[in-house]
């Protein structure tokens, strides 16, 4: 009896033994749905369309049911996972050199209220239900605002003559030691759910003015925001390399 529980031990170290509730496949799709969802809440997109696409980013999930609803949103996924273990009980004295990969695919909901690293497997509906209206919408940067911001720079040396010139532009305007810095924000568009931003930026020292645009990954969410005092940033006077 001895010899067989060490057998046992030594054959599941070495990975050739396999035992759980499931056969391995669709145990590892429950694995997969947990780290999915927590991907998910990382990056909550404008809609539940939006959040269910940061899912599928990773491969291997069809979104079933992504909607926005009176009690907040909804997402269930069809999640596939592969084992090269065919039953929950595998035992293979020589494994093969190029195994068989088996496949299953299950079904997780999420909601607004789950628990951290916790999937809640479902049936499977019968038919797909996703919200396809957009969330926010882009507001660019008005055109012509590179010409005002400069206009504006050039003929008032001071923060109130300047933000007054650019008042219908929603700037944001600062002076620092004589030194005057303007900021015009705006978002290009969204990509899955996450805004692209735009920046305009214009600073005033002494006489000399300087109007620029920063990349949109120097302004990424995350990154520095578009504000007057990113004009006056080191890191924002030129392009990333």
């Amino acid at each position: 009896m001895k010899l067989l529980l060490v057998a046992a031990v030594v054959l599941a170290g070495l990975g050739l033994w396999r035992w759980s509730t499931e056969p391995p496949a669709a145990a590892a799709t429950q694995e997969r749905a947990v780290r999915l969802f927590n991907a998910m809440e990382t990056y909550q997109g404008t809609t539940a369309l939006d959040q269910a696409r940061e899912a599928k980013r990773y491969g291997g999930v069809r979104i079933l049911v992504a909607r926005d609803t009176s009690a907040g949103r909804e997402i269930v996924l069809a999640v596939t996972a592969t084992s090269t273990h065919r039953t929950r009980f595998d035992f293979q004295f020589w494994p093969d050199a190029d195994p068989p990969v088996y496949r299953a695919t299950r079904c997780y909901r999420w909601t607004d209220d789950r628990a951290w690293d916790t999937a809640d497997q479902v049936a499977c509906p019968a038919k797909r239900e996703i919200d396809r209206s957009s969330g926010a919408r882009p507001r660019p940067i008005p055109v012509g605002a590179d010409r005002a911001v400069a206009r504006a720079l050039r003929e008032h040396p001071h923060r109130t003559g300047v933000q007054a010139a650019l008042a219908g532009l929603d700037a944001d305007v600062t002076e620092v030691d004589g030194t005057v810095a303007v900021a015009v924000a705006g978002v290009e568009g969204y990509d899955s759910g996450r805004p692209v931003n735009e920046c305009l930026l214009g600073l005033r020292r002494g006489d000399a003015v300087r109007v620029w645009r920063p990349s949109s990954i120097q302004v990424a969410p995350g990154e520095m925001s578009c504000t007057a005092d990113a004009a006056l940033a080191p890191e924002m006077q030129h392009l990333p390399h």
